[in-house]
């Protein structure tokens, strides 16, 4: 068996549904943490509906996107929660 049927082997194997619930738990959890209800109002208009909006784009070509892009898609969501959360310890240390 050659690397790219164990690669292609792998991707079908991915749950998308458990996929999708994790990340959307993990960008709620995250965006509370860094975006808290006791932020003003001003982020929550700008950089908080930012990541919504990319989370839902990302969310959904996982769901509709070709099954040979999930692993990329999946780590470019894990991406844009990174930044969100990095946005947020900066915020802190400012």
């Amino acid at each position: 068996m050659s690397r790219f049927d164990k690669d292609k082997k792998d991707v079908k194997s991915i749950n998308i549904e458990q996929v999708v619930s994790y990340l959307n738990h993990t960008f709620a959890k995250t965006s509370e943490e860094v975006f808290g209800y006791l932020r003003p109002k001003a982020i929550k208009g700008t950089s908080l509906y930012n990541y919504q909006v990319d989370h839902c784009y990302l969310i959904d070509e996982i769901q509709r996107g070709p099954i040979y892009m999930l692993p990329k898609v999946i780590g470019y969501a894990n991406d844009n929660i990174a930044a969100m959360k990095a946005e947020g310890n900066q915020q802190e240390s400012a």
